[in-house]
């Protein structure tokens, strides 16, 4: 299974006041879900997106995230940001990659 794994920085969220945290999900949700990328769970503050629907989750998936790599907003306050491509029997891991290393450009203030 194909999972994005997003963790979004609340503390600063909260302190700073800048944008709505509830706000900040909904938009990651709609963005996710242009594409039917959907929840698939959530554990504390970080969050399991996937798409496992047809041949294309790959390209989708990788689609609807590169959408983030333009949002300061997103940027700004993104904690943690991985890509996983797990065994759906075994769970081993068979690909990941930090986006957070690679594509994180963090701007001064939102």
């Amino acid at each position: 299974m194909l999972f994005f794994v997003i963790e979004l920085d609340e503390e600063r969220i909260e302190k700073d006041g800048l944008i709505d945290l509830d706000g900040a999900y909904k938009c990651i949700d709609a963005t996710f879900a242009q594409r039917d990328v959907t929840l698939y769970k959530t554990k504390g503050a970080i969050r399991f997106y996937t798409r496992n629907i047809d041949k294309h989750d790959f390209e989708y998936l990788w689609m609807v995230n590169s959408l983030f790599k333009t949002e300061s907003w997103f940027q700004y306050y993104i904690k943690t940001w991985r890509f996983y491509d797990i065994d759906d029997e075994t769970n081993e891991i068979f690909e990941e990659e930090d986006l957070f290393e690679h594509w994180v450009k963090r701007p001064t203030k939102p």
